[in-house]
């Protein structure tokens, strides 16, 4: 009885875990563009909980998590935002993730950023479709 209750607990937790592996993929901040594109619907590249603290050039502590079919929640219990562990997570949907990408490589600002823009957002279809 116990071995079927320990089989069964794993074989839930697999299951979590491989749903959550498809139902959400992590970026660096940058990979959404600069900061004044991003910022609108990223906010700050600086942390949560220490705004007016600027990040020095080359440090990504901000990860982006897009997430599809999956609850908010539960995103957010398996990416926390933790500043004693300096963790900073930011949550866009991937509805809203590819609108603003298609927005962002339509306009065609800088061919170097557009084409990040592009990596993104193939990366998102590759994982989330």
């Amino acid at each position: 009885m116990r071995l079927g209750l320990l089989l069964f607990a794993c074989l839930l937790l697999a299951s979590c875990a491989s749903r959550l592996s498809r139902s959400t993929i992590v970026f660096q901040y940058a990979d959404f563009g600069p900061q004044p594109m991003a910022y609108k619907v990223l906010g700050p590249k600086n942390y949560q909980w220490d705004p007016h603290t600027p990040i020095l050039f080359g440090d990504e502590p901000v990860r982006v998590v897009v997430y599809r079919n999956i609850d908010l929640a539960k995103v957010k219990e398996h990416y926390p935002v933790d500043p004693d562990r300096h963790i900073d997570h930011r949550y866009i949907s991937y509805a809203d993730a590819m609108d603003y990408l298609e927005e962002k490589i339509r306009q065609n600002l800088l061919g170097r950023v557009t084409k990040r823009l592009e990596a993104t957002r193939d990366q998102i279809r590759q994982q989330l479709e």
